[in-house]
């Protein structure tokens, strides 16, 4: 149940943040991997529904394939927002790095038998660094900027919260696999709350960006 709540929240938000940006007077560039990133997002959850529901079966190779669009996608919305131009080429030569290590960890998931959870802490292992670097750059340069109208922060925030819970919680799933796999199954039903709230910061901060723009367009005609 929880599940079907969440595909239809995650069609929700990607329809409400397409409407903001297109309705953006000025568009913020580094949200645009962030909504393609929804859009590619509601393609394989839907996928993935109907493997699970309708074929019996996970679709793996999905997944596999998101995984490093996932990380190049918010790799690219950070080097926009991130000022320091040696961070920036840091986070790009990473792309190709990590890219090679998922497609690696895939062939070694086939060949060698190497469990499947291994792709997703890599990619949030890298998204969490780019995020905390983002960070400190608001409470050290930033810090006269009104952080909670600023949506590169929700976004920085929701990335932040998801990917770090995210890899909390595959640890204690992947330590009671081995226990026992019902209670396993169960509280994996945790990440479908975790993609909840990742989902609506992410469109709270389209909203922010929107009414921002729709105000001081609001202003200009004014005067």
């Amino acid at each position: 149940m929880i599940y079907k709540f969440y595909l239809c929240l995650l069609m929700v938000s990607t329809f409400s943040c397409l409407s903001f940006f297109k309705r953006q007077k000025r568009k913020y560039k580094a949200l645009f991997p962030i909504l393609l990133l929804l859009s590619i997002t509601v393609v394989v959850e839907i996928r993935g529904y109907y493997s699970l529901y309708y074929l019996n079966k996970p679709d793996r190779l999905v997944y596999a394939i998101f995984q490093p669009l996932e990380y190049i996608l918010i790799s690219l919305f950070f080097i926009q927002i991130i000022d320091n131009e040696y961070l920036k080429k840091v986070i790009l030569i990473s792309i190709p790095l990590v890219i090679i290590l998922l497609i690696s960890l895939f062939q070694l998931e086939k060949v060698g038998g190497l469990k499947g959870y291994y792709d997703f802490l890599l990619v949030a292992l890298g998204v969490n660094s780019w995020g905390i670097l983002y960070m400190y750059q608001l409470l050290t340069k930033d810090i006269e900027k009104n952080l909670l109208s600023n949506p590169s922060f929700w976004i920085s925030t929701a990335i932040l919260f998801f990917h770090t819970s995210a890899f909390v919680l595959m640890g204690l799933i992947i330590y009671l696999y081995q226990i026992n796999q019902e209670i396993a199954q169960s509280v994996f039903s945790i990440n479908h709350l975790l993609n909840i709230i990742y989902y609506s910061l992410i469109t709270y901060a389209f909203y922010l960006q929107w009414k921002s723009t729709k105000s001081s367009s609001s202003s200009l005609e004014g005067h």
